[in-house]
């Protein structure tokens, strides 16, 4: 059900209370909630009439200005009570279901992930629910795997056997000459990896899960992130409500770049391509494919929320 409770993983703080507080004309995220008792006790007398009529409101009688024998009763009340006050917080989690039930009543999300159908009638700007598998920047995970793999290489190769015929010596030198590369290397990944990945973002793509597929790339601030080591996140299946900033049909030219703002997005894709194909082609090594963009269809979304 779309009203469920929600846990999050992820909530951009201030993105949320713009938008609630736009909602509800300001808000507050402590209410003060006042609560009363009242004990009454008391007693009802009638008035009668020697003619036997009753009336049950003496004010009656005095327009009227009917005499009556009998008597005029009274009605006596006492009544006592008794206030407490407390106040009562709300937690971002208890504000991002308030902002998810209000946008599901008013029917502001769409959820392209259920059909095609949805995802036709997606524009900029518009409200968007998406559930997949959330991956890192498969061109960052890609160069991490390589910067790892040549580390173990690193330690390695001063545990290879000696080849029948060669020296001590000259295994040494060659061992040395190889370190000396694979350092150089490592320093190079590590410098493109510095680019890509800012200290305080990471970008991930999510792939959708359901009848209709597709990817969304988001950036993600980790300061915003529950568990800022990213291990919680990483290749697990959760739900993100956001805004459209740009969809990218199937059939489309366009791509997502996953190097704009770096300083290898400036560089011509065949040149990347031969970088690429020389970590590919590197001894030994069974590298994973580097991948650089994402083609449709795909959207890209600013997040609000990230949750399960």
């Amino acid at each position: 059900m779309r009203g469920n409770l929600v846990v999050p993983i992820y909530v951009d703080t201030n993105a949320l209370l713009d938008l609630l507080a736009s909602i509800e004309d300001g808000f507050s995220i402590v209410e003060k909630v006042t609560t009363r008792t009242t004990t009454t006790a008391g007693s009802d007398k009638s008035i009668s009439a020697e003619a036997g009529t009753e009336f049950g409101i003496p004010n009656v009688l005095n327009l009227l200005k009917i005499k009556l024998g009998g008597s005029l009763s009274s009605k006596k009340q006492r009544e006592t009570g008794e206030e407490k006050e407390a106040e009562r917080y709300h937690t971002y989690g208890s504000l991002l279901y308030r902002l998810r039930a209000f946008l599901n009543d008013k029917e502001l999300i769409k959820r392209p992930y259920e059909n095609s159908e949805v995802w036709e009638t997606i524009e900029p700007s518009d409200f968007v629910e998406v559930h997949g598998v959330f991956r890192p920047n498969p061109l960052v995970d890609s160069l991490e795997r390589i910067d790892r793999l040549i580390g173990l290489f690193e330690i390695m190769s001063d545990f290879r056997p000696l080849p029948s015929g060669q020296s001590s010596g000259s295994q040494k030198k060659g061992s040395q000459d190889d370190k000396k590369q694979m350092r150089q290397l490592r320093q190079f990944l590590q410098g493109i990896l510095a680019d890509i990945e800012k200290k305080n973002t990471r970008t991930f793509v999510i792939d959708a899960t359901g009848p209709n597929q597709f990817s969304t790339v988001v950036l993600l601030f980790t300061d915003y992130l529950r568990d800022q080591t990213m291990a919680e996140i990483g290749y697990k299946e959760y739900r993100l409500l956001g805004k459209v900033v740009r969809k990218i049909e199937q059939d489309s030219e366009e791509t997502i770049d996953l190097l704009r703002g770096t300083g290898l997005g400036g560089v011509g894709r065949e040149a990347l391509e031969q970088l690429w194909n020389a970590f590919n082609q590197m001894e030994q090594m069974n590298l994973p494919q580097v991948k650089p963009e994402i083609s449709g269809p795909a959207l890209e979304v600013v997040p609000i929320a990230i949750f399960i």
